[in-house]
């Protein structure tokens, strides 16, 4: 498989041991921090979040996957505490009703599964029935395709017209 990391973080900010080291927010709960003496406000990170979901349609779409089964769930918290605004019946409901083995068809259900784990409230382990994708997000807002062959340039291209970064591992 070949593995590819997908974030928001220039990687030239990492260190000679591949650390991050630019002081930048990494999560929901940052909303209301300073950074470079600027407030990181909802919306910011509702943009943020959005073009992640772009990124996971560009792939699938490439790779014509259509469901990701979920295995390994990990549920950490109950979700709308902060900003109850943000949480739409979709993504309440995925919370509550998606368990391991199910099948996630790409789209609202997908997209709202996929905010939860943005948004840590849960984890888990997304792969295609057919092999030939595995999805994975680490702490911190990185996010890894694990595909059977290389991303092909234009879809490497659109996901850097989004001002994310895209990195062969």
């Amino acid at each position: 498989m070949v593995k590819y990391r997908v974030t928001k973080f220039n990687p030239n900010y990492r260190n000679t041991d591949h650390q991050f080291v630019k002081d930048e927010w990494t999560s929901l709960d940052d909303v209301g921090k300073e950074y470079g003496g600027v407030e990181f406000m909802l919306i910011d990170y509702l943009a943020m979040e959005k073009r992640y979901l772009t990124v996971v349609d560009v792939v699938l779409d490439y790779l014509k996957c259509t469901e990701l089964k979920v295995s390994n769930i990990e549920k950490y918290d109950e979700i709308g505490n902060r900003f109850p605004e943000i949480y739409n019946e979709s993504i309440i409901n995925s919370y509550n009703e998606v368990i391991d083995g199910c099948y996630i068809s790409k789209g609202i259900a997908l997209s709202s599964f996929i905010t939860l784990i943005l948004r840590e409230h849960l984890w888990a382990d997304l792969r295609s029935f057919e092999g030939n994708v595995k999805l994975e997000f680490g702490y911190d807002y990185y996010m890894y395709f694990f595909v059977a062959k290389h991303l092909p340039e234009n879809v490497i291209s659109r996901i850097r017209r989004l001002d994310l970064f895209v990195e062969l591992l």
